[in-house]
């Protein structure tokens, strides 16, 4: 009996030593997943990253493969833009950059995947946020103004030569002033003609001028 009981006490001492769940196996553990925004890890396994992403239907696969295309590297942003194309992610995409309750990152993030995929109605969705610096500050009028250079500014013509007039932000009228110099038509031509005539920035100025010669070519 009393064997017994010295057998009990022993393997009972064991077992308080034992190796904790989480350290047993630990070799076992699924390593985490390179970070598309890590510029330690090799350019080559971000983009496998990227293709992972493309079929991870999880929101927070499209808020990753966004915040990647704020990294530089050709490569990298080519394989995320194929990424979103294959999501079919353009209307997604527009929905968070158009949504001013979102954080301003985050809208940023969406609005470099507008100019990167180019979804439908663009423009058309954006024109209103152009000019309303309340719901939308200065980074995020930025961004749109940026968007708004690579899509189909038409739509957006309008709200285009009003920023120009009346933008307080010298990086917004940068960019506003690209997109206006996409546009051939007699309002545009006119609102960069008029705002040569005043505008103080150089670097505005210099927009300006490619504008009103990119408007001038046949």
């Amino acid at each position: 009996m009393r064997r017994s009981l010295a057998v009990i006490a022993l393997l009972t001492a064991c077992a308080s030593h034992a190796m904790p769940a989480g350290e047993a196996g630990a070799d076992m553990v699924k390593p985490a997943a390179p970070s598309l925004t890590d510029n330690a890890v090799p350019e080559k396994e971000r983009i496998r990253r990227a293709a992972e992403l493309a079929t991870d239907a999880r929101p927070q696969a499209l808020d990753e493969l966004l915040a990647g295309l704020q990294v530089m590297g050709e490569e990298l942003r080519e394989a995320i833009v194929a990424a979103l194309k294959k999501k079919n992610a353009g209307g997604p995409i527009l929905d968070r950059a158009v949504d001013v309750k979102a954080k301003p990152e985050a809208r940023i993030n969406a609005l470099a995947g507008v100019r990167a995929v180019k979804p439908k109605d663009a423009a058309a969705r954006l024109a209103p946020l152009l000019n309303d610096a309340k719901a939308n500050p200065e980074p995020v009028r930025e961004a749109i103004a940026f968007a708004l250079c690579t899509v189909d500014a038409t739509a957006a013509e309008a709200a285009l030569v009003q920023s120009l007039k009346s933008e307080p932000s010298a990086k917004v009228r940068y960019y506003v002033a690209i997109a206006l110099g996409e546009l051939k038509s007699a309002a545009a031509k006119s609102a960069v003609s008029a705002q040569l005539k005043v505008e103080k920035d150089l670097t505005v100025l210099d927009s300006l001028e490619r504008a009103q010669r990119k408007q001038s070519a046949k």
